[in-house]
């Protein structure tokens, strides 16, 4: 099977235009990787390789993550009060989570140890207000506290790294920076690429299915992305600029539109085909250097991630690379102006 615009629609390319490309003129410092970059790339991946455990023995420190048990007793009382019980907790020491200095006495305990934390319920407890200024201690077992375990590049690391994860295995360490900046040139310079695309084309409208599919993906996503960095919705979209939720939500569908337009114009006027096999051996290595090669086939994947995740991958990822490639000879790099 051989399509052009599988997962576009060719009457989608009668709104939008492109200027001549045939010359494509980027400034030498918008493709110039240094070596501080692959450094800062390097060190994302092992941050990415990291496995945490817990562990059972040693001693609390300022900013560990602690798993605790606790039960709490009112001065003067030997029954445990009604609320101040609870298991399993997971705990940031230094985080100011608990009240007064809960957790500064189970800093510098060791592990498995049960302590006797003392405090007094602020005046402005509003969890229960029947506790406001009563002295309470809590009996309180460390369980365990979390360790991470963030590997080193060495050569042995690269080997075990690359054949899990790349199309192709490297031995050393010198041999894995070489794929590091080729990734990190071919990146910067289909980005720059786009860049200048962008500039030189006239997008006068949109598939309004795709829009709706595009614009319900991004609200999943910023609802997703927002809660793990701990904002509200309205809050992390300001964050970028903009004034509402539905606004950050709009602007990131048309920006996958637009980078969809332009790459599926692109393969249309130079006749380019792909086959579906090539699509899935693109996702299959796309699933392995996201670290999810154990977990998906490209099967799996295209069920998992549903018909707008499909479409993203397939626009902005697969098809977006082949048409940069394609056209990198049209690139010409050009001394920065005096100006920038």
């Amino acid at each position: 099977v051989s399509s052009i615009l599988y997962g576009f629609q060719p009457e989608d390319l009668s709104y939008i235009t492109i200027d001549d490309y045939s010359s494509i003129e980027i400034e030498a410092d918008k493709v110039t990787v240094q070596e501080s970059d692959i450094d800062s790339y390097i060190s994302s991946i092992l941050q990415s390789q990291t496995v945490y455990e817990a562990v059972t023995e040693g001693t609390t420190e300022n900013g560990d993550i602690i798993t605790i048990n606790y039960v709490g007793y009112l001065e003067g009382s030997e029954e445990p009060f009604e609320g101040g019980t609870d298991e399993g907790v997971s705990l940031q020491l230094g985080s100011g989570a608990l009240i007064g200095n809960f957790e500064e006495q189970l800093t510098g305990k060791e592990i498995g140890s049960t302590v006797d934390v003392a405090v007094t319920f602020p005046e402005d407890y509003s969890a229960n207000p029947d506790l406001i200024g009563q002295k309470a201690v809590f009996k309180t077992t460390i369980v365990s506290k979390i360790v991470a375990d963030t590997p080193e590049l060495t050569d042995e690391w690269v080997r075990e790294f690359s054949e899990k994860h790349l199309p192709e295995k490297y031995e050393t360490t010198d041999e894995f920076r070489t794929y590091c900046r080729s990734y990190l040139e071919e990146y910067v310079l289909h980005t720059a690429m786009l860049n200048v695309l962008g500039s030189k084309t006239t997008i006068t409208g949109y598939n309004a299915s795709a829009a709706s599919m595009l614009i319900s993906y991004s609200a999943k996503n910023l609802s997703v992305y927002a809660v793990s960095y701990g904002y509200d919705e309205e809050t992390y979209a300001k964050m970028y600029g903009y004034d509402s939720v539905e606004a950050y939500e709009q602007a990131e569908a048309i920006s996958y539109m637009n980078i969809a337009m332009i790459t599926n114009k692109i393969m249309t006027d130079l006749g380019m085909t792909y086959t579906l096999e090539e699509m899935d051996d693109a996702m299959n290595a796309y699933i392995r250097l996201s670290g999810y090669g154990d977990t998906y086939t490209p099967e799996t994947y295209k069920e998992a991630a549903g018909k707008a995740g499909l479409w993203t991958f397939r626009n902005l990822e697969f098809k977006f690379n082949n048409a940069m490639k394609a056209i990198e000879g049209n690139v010409v790099i050009v001394e920065n102006t005096e100006a920038e």
